[in-house]
């Protein structure tokens, strides 16, 4: 009977990550749910979801400009205080 009794704490350690995952599980699917609820509400508000554009549509407008000039992407990066790839990713 005492021979069975030491696997005992390590049936009970392995069940607990078990039921954590479960409760996991069972909460995964409202919080997506809720968050979606969420996101549509604030775009029917007219929120603007995501970062915010470092550039402004003018100056996207005037770096066009100023690249079709011959002006390098690295001068034009630095007047905005911008990356290079940033400037590089501009599609008239």
């Amino acid at each position: 009977m005492l021979a069975g009794l030491w696997a005992l704490p390590l049936i009970n350690a392995a069940a607990i990550p078990v039921a954590a995952h479960l409760s996991v599980c069972v909460e995964r699917d409202p919080i997506r749910t809720r968050t979606s609820e969420g996101r549509e509400r604030a775009k029917t508000q007219g929120v603007q979801l995501g970062r915010k554009p470092k550039l402004t549509s003018q100056q996207k407008r005037e770096a066009l400009a100023r690249r079709a000039a011959g002006e390098t992407l690295m001068e034009i990066a630095r007047s905005y205080n911008v990356s290079f790839a940033t400037i590089s990713r501009l599609r008239p």
